[in-house]
Formats: structure tokens, C-alpha cells, sequence
């Protein structure tokens, strides 16, 4: 659902709500939009 995102600030906020309740899938998440940036 993150392909969509566009912009840093985006991104950022949304991994901000993945280490706060995805921890576990914010390293895999990041991995995927440092890809699609």
C-alpha cells in the first residue's frame, strides 16, 4: 500500500507509524521505498 506515497515528508511520517506499530515490518517497508525512491 506504500506505492502510492509520494514526497520525503510521506515517507517519513509513514515510517514513523511503522516503528511505532509495525516494528517488525519497518525494516522490510524501508527497504521497499528506498527501492521505489
Amino acid at each position: 500500500n506504500l506505492v502510492t506515497l509520494e514526497g520525503p515528508y510521506v515517507i517519513r511520517g509513514v515510517q514513523v507509524v511503522l516503528v511505532r506499530f509495525h516494528p517488525v515490518q519497518y525494516s522490510a517497508a524501508n527497504q521497499e521505498l528506498r527501492v521505489k525512491g
